[in-house]
Formats: C-alpha cells, structure tokens, sequence
C-alpha cells in the first residue's frame, strides 16, 4: 500500500427525490439562497485536501447549468471550484450506477487504487468540515475504510408485513438497540474496494452495504443527528435552520 494517499469525493445526484413531492428534485431545491446542491458542496470544498468533487448528474440533467453554475462562482476563491469540481454526466436509475460513474472517471483521471474515495448524498448540506476530518483520521489506517452512523437512540421495533393495504401494521419482535447504528454520509473506502463491491453488488443501497457483502467490516464513525438528509418536505425547513446556525461559526474557508 502506499503511504502517500489521495482523497477525492463523488456525490451522486441523478435521483429525482420522489418523496419530496416537489416541483424539482430535491438537490435543486432553494435552500439558504442557493440550490441545495450548492450548499452541501460548499461544505465539501471547504475541506482542502478533497482533491477534486465529481458530482454525477443524469445524463438528461437540465437543472444544473441553469440553477447551479450562476452560484459557483460566488464561493469563496479559496475553493478552487474551477480546478476541483467536476460534474459527470453519466448517473443511473439507482445510487450505486451513479457513484460507479464517478468512481470510473476518477480512476481515469489519475485517482490510485489506495486512494480514498468519499462517497457523500447531495441531499446532506449540514455536514461539517469537523465530521470529514473525523471520519478521516478515524479510518486513516484501515485498508478498507468506513461510515459516519449515530447509534440508535429510540427503541427499535420490527414489524411485520401487511397482511392488506388498510391495516396498520403490528410489532413481530423488539430489537436491542444497544448494537443498531444508522449509518448517514459520507462513506469513506479505498477505491479499489468500493469499485469491486459495486461492481459485485449493485442492488446496494449504500456503499458500506456493498462493501459488507465482500465480507469486508467498514468501520462504524460516530456523527451526530444534525447531519439530516433531507428526504420529507418537513426535513428542509429544519436543515436550514441548522445550516444557518453552522455558517454563523464557520470562517469563510474552514
């Protein structure tokens, strides 16, 4: 392995947010004075040593030049965003043909096998500059890499399936919650890793997920509840207010 290694992040942003029930898809959503999108990169590029951002659009994307590009060039210049963001226009219908685009494209630009690729939703603007560094240093030596995850809080209830689609659902048993983490982004592995697990596995519905069934064991980072994806029309009013509270204490480059 080598010593010296390389980061790069890839966020997936084809996917149309369905249950948003929105007029846009939820990355291009206004959001703080700016699409969504553009916010959580901004959180990205703080980071320097983030070598480059691929963000994988559908190939039919017709938000980003538009909604996008006019707000770029109002980041701070310490960003670099000319020299680090790349968009790739290659996405898929699922999250792991999006990321595997991006995955390609930075092993064709250069990106090494042990390199780190950074695996982050668009739709988590509230991720601090803290919690990358975090995770990094945290999986820094594991050949394989790992995840931010809360551990679960709540009492966890399994449920068993409908028996019809007017009936509620009723409790099959209770989980102990004291071994249940729910895993957010970013999700930080070697690229040759993911590439393979991917490859393998591409049903998975998180990277840590595909990487598991190499029966691989990605380290589990604790993060905290404030960094929310916005899935539901009630998540992004409360993501922007913890967004706003997080600029107030942030320097202008981080």
């Amino acid at each position: 392995m080598t010593t010296h290694t390389r980061t790069f992040a890839v966020i997936p942003a084809a996917g149309i947010g369905a249950r948003m029930s929105a007029a846009l898809p939820k990355q291009y959503l206004p959001f703080a004075g700016a699409p969504l999108l553009v916010r959580t990169l901004s959180r990205l590029l703080r980071v320097g040593w983030i070598e480059r951002c691929y963000v994988v659009l559908a190939p039919d994307d017709r938000y980003w030049d538009t909604l996008v590009t006019p707000h770029l060039a109002q980041l701070p210049p310490a960003f670099a965003v000319a020299e680090r963001l790349r968009v790739v226009r290659l996405g898929g219908t699922t999250r792991a043909h999006s990321v595997r685009a991006g995955l390609r494209v930075a092993h064709a630009e250069g990106f090494g096998d042990d390199d780190w690729a950074l695996v982050h939703d668009a739709a988590r603007p509230c991720l601090t500059p803290e919690t990358i560094e975090h995770l990094h240093g945290s999986v820094g030596n594991s050949n394989v890499g790992g995840l931010i995850a809360i551990p679960a809080t709540d009492t966890v209830k399994v449920a068993t399936p409908h028996t019809s689609p007017n009936s509620f659902p009723v409790v099959e048993r209770t989980v102990p919650r004291e071994r249940i983490w729910l895993a957010q982004t970013p999700q930080l592995f070697r690229l040759a890793v993911l590439r393979q697990a991917l490859d393998r596995f591409p049903d998975a519905t998180d990277e840590a997920s595909a990487v598991e069934r190499l029966g691989l064991q990605p380290i589990l980072v604790k993060g905290h509840w404030s960094n929310l994806k916005v899935t539901l029309p009630g998540d992004l009013e409360l993501a922007q207010a913890i967004w706003s509270l997080q600029e107030d204490s942030l320097s202008d480059v981080g």
